[in-house]
């Protein structure tokens, strides 16, 4: 047998390779006897401890003796005592041990050990600095998370009393809403009953059905009151059409209108103002234009809303020209124009907010509350249609009235499209 291949070489052989494996490892390795000698330690548990890697048979003043196999040289007392402590009051537990210690730079070491059976310990070192880390990162972030959840609660919280707040001062509006409106019924009934009587008689002097007045002062002063009290009467009727369309009460009486006829009208009713106001009043509205499938009379309310604001602010020479048109795409199209004072783009939204009104410089014929083109937008929106106002200040107004093409009767074709369009 040769050198190589005795039992003591392959000892050393085996011993060799097992020492390299273990030194290749990323974990510290030592191994204590039954005496609690150190009989073992791998390269990478040097390197943690930071023990010199040389050592040789030292003695202690502990109770036991340190001993490293396979290195040579001397180390200091001082690691050595530290070394043995911790090892010998492991292994004197004889059970699984793991505590983790903290280095002077920081680091962090975990030491696992365990006896074995026969007597004897092992134990191993590992850092585990990273891992403690992210350890203490993962804490953070579950306290940022807590924390989150915390105020996300909070908020939760918050929010439910705010709806359970909300839903109490939506019951509050409701009722502050139906109270408003009741008032304003019970007012327009209060105010109707003297009204009625005021035009009423007001009418009767005027028209001297039981003789002359006498004075003609008295019958121009009569005919003021009669145009004043019907004015009045008027404004409430308003007043009360944008309180039910505001809460949701109106409704429509809907039925096939002869637009030319709806038309006529509403012309004639405002023929007086534009008389007054030396404005010329044209419509472009023919016995030809297909039916239309709406509430009459809010049709007709709208319509002499649009034309007696275009007369409003049309100075005396002026015209207001009413324009149809309708078809299966286009729908039925009312358009007001006029060439008054006009208003600013910018004013816009502002004329067709209710109750509001827009400064001129133009002393009005006509007193109002800035009713007309709200009202007249939201009857429309009742129809599903809609409004489009457009102005330039100085140039004039066109208001555009469009009803869903679902509402003309019986069209297929365009009607007074092109020739509304030519005229414009």
């Amino acid at each position: 047998m040769s050198k190589s291949g005795t039992p003591e070489r392959q000892i050393v052989v085996f011993d060799e390779l097992l020492r390299s494996s273990f030194d290749a490892l990323d974990q510290g390795i030592t191994i204590l006897d039954a005496d609690l000698r150190l009989v073992f330690a791998n390269r990478m548990f040097l390197d943690l401890r930071e023990l010199p890697e040389k050592l040789g048979t030292i003695g202690t003043s502990f109770e036991a003796q340190v001993r490293f196999r396979a290195v040579r040289g001397d180390f200091g007392p001082g690691d050595v005592d530290k070394f043995v402590e911790e090892h010998v009051t492991l292994a004197k537990k004889f059970e699984a041990q793991r505590i983790e210690r903290v280095r002077l730079d920081g680091t962090v070491l975990e030491i696992m050990g365990d006896p074995f059976p026969g007597g004897g310990f092992i134990a191993t070192y590992t850092d585990i600095t990273a891992r403690k880390l992210a350890e203490n990162e993962l804490q953070l972030r579950n306290a940022e998370l807590d924390h989150s959840w915390r105020i996300y609660e909070d908020q939760g919280r918050q929010f439910v009393a705010t709806t359970e707040n909300l839903g109490v001062a939506h019951q509050e509006l409701e009722l502050a809403h139906r109270a408003k409106s009741e008032f304003l019924a019970n007012m327009s009934h209060e105010l109707r009953t003297p009204l009625n009587a005021i035009i009423g008689f007001s009418q009767i002097l005027r028209d001297e059905m039981l003789g002359p007045l006498g004075n003609t002062a008295y019958l121009e002063y009569v005919r003021h009151i009669h145009g004043s009290g019907s004015h009045l009467l008027g404004l409430i009727d308003d007043v009360l059409d944008v309180s039910r369309i505001e809460f949701g009460e109106a409704h429509l009486d809907e039925e096939v209108i002869d637009v030319e006829e709806a038309a006529r009208s509403a012309m004639a009713m405002v023929a007086g103002r534009a008389k007054q106001g030396h404005v010329a009043v044209r419509s472009k509205v023919t016995a030809d234009f297909p039916p239309l499938y709406a509430d009459p009379r809010k049709l007709k309310q709208i319509l002499v809303n649009i034309l007696t604001n275009a007369i409003k602010f049309t100075p005396a020479g002026g015209a207001v020209t009413l324009k149809a048109w309708a078809g299966a795409n286009s729908g039925y199209v009312f358009q007001v124009i006029d060439t008054g004072i006009g208003i600013n783009p910018q004013d816009i939204p502002k004329a067709l907010a209710p109750f509001q009104q827009i400064d001129s410089d133009l002393s009005r014929q006509f007193d109002g509350t800035g009713h007309g083109l709200p009202l007249s937008k939201s009857l429309i929106e009742l129809h599903g249609g809609y409004l489009d106002l457009q102005s330039e200040r100085g140039v004039g107004a066109s208001v555009t009235l469009r009803f869903p093409a679902e509402r003309v009767v019986g069209v297929a074709a365009p009607v007074g499209e092109k020739a509304a369009r030519k005229s414009a």
